[in-house]
């Protein structure tokens, strides 16, 4: 799960130092940095790529984002070159799709902290539905005729399954109704 929060990305520590250790275990420092180096570098091709680092009390914890493991170990068994290429393309899909949302945002007239709360939740649905993590049913009832001529539908959503990856609270959700 993740262990915090950070402009709306889910992170996890992959790394933490004591701030004792540094100034008093040369080696142990040296040690992170290092660590942190090679974390660093692989930023481009890694699912899990480090953000940066953060001190927490005592200790100062290396951040990536956060990534399931079961998406993680299912990674690490496709050959390196591929996954490099997957991760280069999901980084690149990632960006346009980022500039999409801002330009919907735009386009649908959203300004205030409520209306950016109903847009997160329509477009998460969206990506939801898309990826296969929410099952619904729609019903139509449709009758002609009323008494005065007009027609009546009733519309009935029945949603059975619904999983969030990541939800604003950092907890998986699954619905069942």
């Amino acid at each position: 799960m993740p262990s915090a929060r950070l402009a709306g990305l889910e992170l996890s520590i992959i790394a933490s130092i004591n701030v004792d250790d540094v100034d008093q275990k040369r080696y142990a420092a040296v040690e992170f940095l290092e660590y942190v180096s090679r974390i660093k570098a692989r930023r481009g091709t890694d699912i899990s790529p480090y953000i940066g680092l953060a001190k927490q009390g005592n200790r100062i914890h290396a951040l990536q984002i956060f990534s399931p493991p079961e998406i993680v170990e299912q990674l690490s068994e496709i050959p390196d070159r591929s996954r490099k290429e997957l991760i280069q393309t999901v980084n690149s899909l990632g960006q346009e799709f980022g500039l999409f949302l801002i330009k919907q945002f735009l386009k649908g007239g959203f300004s205030n902290l409520p209306d950016s709360g109903v847009f997160e939740d329509m477009q998460r649905s969206m990506l939801c539905q898309f990826a296969g993590n929410i099952e619904v049913v729609l019903s139509f009832c449709w009758r002609r005729g009323t008494k005065n001529g007009e027609f009546m539908t009733h519309v009935i959503v029945s949603i059975f399954r619904y999983f969030i990856l990541c939800s604003r609270k950092s907890k998986q959700l699954m619905i069942t109704a």
